[in-house]
């Protein structure tokens, strides 16, 4: 059961470390990219990010469901635009 909560735990900063390095400049949109799959988090999920992008119309954020299929495609892509940052 601890092992199962860790990993949740670290799939959570994980997933919040993409949030934040997934911003793309032109459109000023972050990705919050989830993994739930029971409708009362998602509907949590996107009830804070309405709220959110009403208090902050310069910082829009889109909800993008993911699966365990594809989130591994986000984790790795979503890093690309932090690492054109770095090296220039």
């Amino acid at each position: 059961m601890m092992k199962k909560i860790l990993y949740t735990i670290k799939i959570t900063i994980l997933i919040i470390a993409v949030i934040g390095c997934s911003q793309k400049k032109e459109t000023g949109k972050i990705k919050f990219v989830s993994l739930a799959w029971q409708k009362k988090s998602i509907d949590i999920n996107k009830s804070i990010i309405k709220k959110w992008n009403e208090l902050n119309p310069q910082k829009q954020v889109e909800y993008v469901q993911a699966n365990w299929n594809s989130i591994y495609d986000y984790l790795i892509t979503s890093f690309l635009p932090f690492i054109k940052i770095i090296s220039i």
